[in-house]
C-alpha cells in the first residue's frame, strides 16, 4: 500500500531561512522594554493637567489667560496712579521752590 500523497514534496526554503516563531511571553517582554520609555513620558504629561479632557483643558487655558489679563490691567491701573501720586508731589514742590524764590526778592 502507497501512502495517498506519495508525490514529491516542495521544500519552502525562504520558510526555513528564519528561525521559530517567538513565544508570547517574549513578545510580551519586548513590548515592555520597548513602551517603558512612552510610559514615563505619559506619566509626567498626566501630571501636569491630571486627565483633563480637551474642553477641560481649553477652560483652565482661558482662565488663566483671563487671570493674567486682568493681574495686567490691575499693575496698569495702581502704576497710572502712582505716577499720578509722583506727579502731585512733585508739582508741590515747584511749587512751594517758586513760592520762597518770591519771598526773597526786594
Amino acid at each position: 500500500m502507497t501512502p495517498v500523497n506519495s508525490g514529491p514534496r516542495v521544500r519552502n526554503h525562504e520558510a526555513d531561512e528564519f528561525g521559530p516563531l517567538p513565544t508570547y511571553i517574549e513578545l510580551a517582554m519586548a513590548t515592555a522594554a520597548a513602551t517603558a520609555y512612552d510610559a514615563n513620558t505619559a506619566q509626567e504629561n498626566r501630571m501636569r493637567l491630571p486627565r483633563l479632557s480637551v474642553i477641560e483643558k481649553a477652560i483652565v487655558v482661558s482662565i488663566a489667560a483671563l487671570a493674567l489679563y486682568g493681574t495686567v490691567l490691575i499693575a496698569g491701573g495702581l502704576y497710572i496712579k502712582a505716577k499720578a501720586e509722583l506727579s502731585q508731589i512733585l508739582s508741590q514742590h515747584s511749587f512751594a521752590a517758586e513760592l520762597r524764590s518770591e519771598d526773597t526778592r526786594p
